[in-house]
């Protein structure tokens, strides 16, 4: 008679085992593919950074040989064999036969470090090439800026981004521009500067002219943007203008039926009026004296004054059309400069002589060298087209075509720098230009897009 119930109960065990079976199989396939698709994506680079080339080899150049040389297994050097430390193919060829005691993957690390040094023979490590100097004129900023000059003591030119209000530092001899403000100021159309390169600023918000100084705040990373702390100047300022040593500023401001001549501290701090006029627009200049110039026009006769500390008016240059004038900030000499429909430049050096110059220019598009060799560098138009240059120039309805001239003051003399147009085929109209302190580095705005643009002096 056939046991059903032991022949059933051996059955459900052989059944058990067979699906043990099957699972196990089904398990180690799904291992198996799972390691073959990892090595797939590990030979895809799947979970690796993606590198970035630091040399002219390429990066995986690089990635593979610091892969060697990071790779630190120690290989055992048999008795009585000398590797060659001197590496090359003697050192290589020693280290692939050294020891096996350590196996397969002492030989691998010995493979590793021996081409880690025979590479680094051949092809030894490179570091990243220097920022390559910028050419003898160059566009720094290419958007409308409100202001820029150098900072004391530095090779620094700092400015302002007329949109923006942001503050920019440009190392003129490597060419790095760097954002050092992120306070937004829009609408900033004026902007001078303090020799720590701290900024007084013009601002046009809804209509209403604004006047402020700002300072950078101190700040524990020299990496990033800091905030810029302002202070407002107050209503009624039709001219300002730092003083070329000191943190302190000149100012007009309406007074009634009058306009007062007041000096102060950076954030307007202890106010002294220095003079009063009748008149509203002045030029200010002020260095080691204080000079004031009536506001150009063509073919109407301007005066510039000396004023002192007491309020007393010195004439320096009396009833010239078209006037503008450039005090040396250092020193008694004075660029003169006249527009009776056509353009006349001279140069002072004393209050009893004045020489002419063989340019033709204004006084606004020269700058002196700040020491005591009385030289300046002028910005000289290549051609005049109209009689009324000034008043067509101010407004923005003409634009020249300028060349830069060396103007020796002691010897009544000019020559020829350089001409952007001829050597470079570039069209500049220059205004408010500026040197650094070293005499080596002119910066000037376009006055055709208010761009910023830099040239070196010495070829």
């Amino acid at each position: 008679m056939i046991d059903w119930a032991r022949m059933f109960k051996y059955s459900a065990i052989a059944l058990v085992v067979l699906l043990f079976v099957i699972l196990g199989g089904w398990y180690i396939y799904l291992k198996k593919e799972t390691s073959t698709i990892e090595r797939v994506d590990e030979g895809r680079g799947a979970g690796v950074e993606e590198p970035s080339p630091a040399s002219t080899l390429g990066s995986t150049f690089s990635n593979i040989v610091s892969g060697f040389r990071n790779t630190e297994t120690p290989v055992n050097t048999p008795t009585g064999m000398e590797i060659d430390q001197s590496g090359g193919f003697k050192s290589f060829i020693a280290r692939l036969t050294g020891s096996r005691t350590n196996g397969i993957s002492s030989f691998s690390g010995t493979v590793k470090n021996a081409f880690g040094e025979l590479v680094s023979d051949i092809l030894p490590e490179r570091t990243p090439p220097e920022r390559p100097k910028p050419p003898r004129l160059w566009h720094a900023h290419g958007t409308a800026i409100a202001g820029a000059a150098f900072v004391a003591s530095t090779t620094n030119l700092r400015f302002m981004e007329r949109a923006t209000g942001h503050l920019f530092d440009v190392d003129v001899e490597t060419g790095e521009v760097k954002r050092i403000s992120n306070t937004l100021v829009p609408k900033a159309y004026g902007a001078s500067f303090a020799p720590d390169g701290s900024v007084i600023a013009w601002t046009d918000v809804n209509g209403s002219p604004e006047v402020f100084s700002g300072t950078l705040a101190t700040s524990s990373s020299t990496s990033s943007p800091s905030s810029l702390q302002t202070t407002d100047l107050g209503p009624g300022i039709t001219a300002i203008v730092p003083n070329v040593s000191t943190k302190q500023f000149l100012s007009i401001v309406e007074d009634g039926n009058s306009f007062a001549l007041m000096s102060s501290g950076w954030k307007g701090e202890d106010p002294v009026r220095v003079a009063a006029t009748a008149l509203r627009d002045w030029h200010i200049f002020w260095g080691e004296r204080i000079v004031l110039s009536q506001a150009p026009a063509t073919g109407i006769d301007g005066y510039a004054y000396e004023v002192s500390l007491n309020g007393i008016f010195t004439p320096l240059v009396r009833a010239v059309p078209g006037l503008t004038v450039l005090p040396h900030p250092r020193e008694s000499a004075l660029l003169i400069s006249s527009d009776n429909g056509s353009l006349n430049l001279s140069v002072s050096t004393s209050s009893a002589m004045r020489v002419g110059l063989s340019v033709r220019t204004i006084a606004d598009k020269c700058v002196w060298v700040p020491d005591k060799s009385l030289i300046a560098y002028c910005a000289v138009p290549e051609s005049l087209s109209s009689s009324r240059f000034l008043d067509e120039w101010y407004a923005g309805a003409l634009h020249t075509e300028d060349a830069w001239w060396k103007v020796d003051a002691k010897a009544g003399s000019a020559e020829l720098l350089f001409s952007p147009h001829s050597d470079m085929g570039v069209s500049l109209d220059v205004t408010a230009p500026a040197i650094d302190d070293g005499g080596a580095y002119l910066s000037f705005i376009n006055a055709r897009d208010q761009s910023l643009w830099i040239l070196r002096i010495q070829n």
